[in-house]
C-alpha cells in the first residue's frame, strides 16, 4: 500500500508544470498600462481585478498577476500591485532605444525564457509543435500546456524585436553585439548580426556572422559603406559558398 501511494505521488509531483508565462509579452505590457490608468503605484488587487471584471480568484485574473510578475513588469506586497521600474521605463521610456531596451529585458526576466534564449541564441527557432515537445520533454512542462508555453515564447520574442529571419539574435550586454537594420542592397536574409571587435574600426567597417542554417556560419570583415553592386557581388560569392556547403 505504501509503495502504491509513493509511486502516486511520484507521478503527480511529474505531472505538475513548472512556471511559465501564460500570457505572451504584448498581453504583460498590455495589463500594466491597466494598471498604469489606475495610478501605477499600491493599487489594491481587488480595484485591478474589477476594472478588468475579474474576481481576484478567477483563473485569468491570477495568470495575468503572475505572468506580469515573471516579466519582472510589477510587485506585488500587502495586497497592492506596483509597476516595477523596468514596467516604467517600458510605460514611460525616456528614449524609444531605452524602451526597447527594457522590453528585451522583460522578454529574458523569466528563468524558463533565459534558458530557452541560452539554448537558441543564434538558431532558427522551431515551429510550435516543435518547441512544444521540447518544452515537455526537457523543460518540465506538462503535456496539456506546452503548446501554450510555446506560442507565448515565440509571440512574445517577436514583440522584443529578437527574431531574425527566423532567427534568435539577441542584443548582447555590454556592446558585445548590435543587429544590422538591413536597407536595400545590403545582404538581405543573410546577414544576422554585427560583433565589436576591438581590432575593427567600428566607425567604417562592420564584423558580420551569418548564421546561413544550424552548425554553418560565416565571419566577414566589410566596410560600411559598401555599394549596391559591390553587396551584389558579396551575395553571390556567399550563395556560391552555401551551394558548395551544402554538397
Amino acid at each position: 500500500m505504501e509503495n502504491t501511494n509513493n509511486e502516486a505521488a511520484k507521478k503527480d509531483v511529474k505531472g505538475r508544470s513548472r512556471l511559465y508565462p501564460r500570457y505572451d509579452l504584448e498581453e504583460a505590457i498590455i495589463f500594466i498600462t491597466l494598471i498604469n490608468r489606475l495610478g501605477g503605484s499600491r493599487i489594491s488587487v481587488d480595484a485591478v481585478a474589477a476594472d478588468m471584471g475579474k474576481a481576484i480568484n478567477n483563473s485569468t485574473f491570477i495568470g495575468r498577476v503572475s505572468c506580469a510578475k515573471q516579466f519582472g513588469l510589477i510587485t506585488q506586497e500587502s495586497g497592492k500591485i506596483s509597476i516595477s521600474s523596468l514596467g516604467k521605463e517600458i510605460v514611460f521610456p525616456r528614449e524609444e532605444s531605452s524602451g526597447k531596451k527594457a522590453i528585451r529585458t522583460a522578454f529574458t526576466t523569466p528563468q524558463l525564457y533565459r534558458e530557452l534564449t541560452d539554448a537558441f541564441q543564434g538558431k532558427v527557432l522551431p515551429e510550435i509543435s516543435t518547441l512544444g515537445n521540447l518544452l515537455f520533454h526537457d523543460y518540465g512542462i506538462e503535456a496539456n500546456a506546452k503548446d501554450a508555453a510555446a506560442k507565448n515564447f515565440l509571440r512574445s520574442a517577436e514583440h522584443a524585436g529578437v527574431i531574425q529571419n527566423g532567427i534568435l539574435v539577441m542584443s548582447q550586454q555590454e556592446g558585445a553585439a548590435e543587429t544590422i537594420q538591413e536597407k536595400p542592397g545590403d545582404v538581405d536574409n543573410l546577414i544576422v548580426s554585427t560583433k565589436r571587435d576591438q581590432n575593427v574600426d567600428s566607425d567604417t567597417m562592420h564584423r558580420i556572422e551569418l548564421a546561413l542554417r544550424p552548425n554553418a556560419k560565416f565571419i566577414l570583415i566589410i566596410p560600411r559603406d559598401m555599394s549596391v553592386s559591390e553587396c551584389d557581388m558579396l551575395k553571390s560569392i556567399l550563395s556560391s559558398l552555401i551551394k558548395k556547403d551544402s554538397e
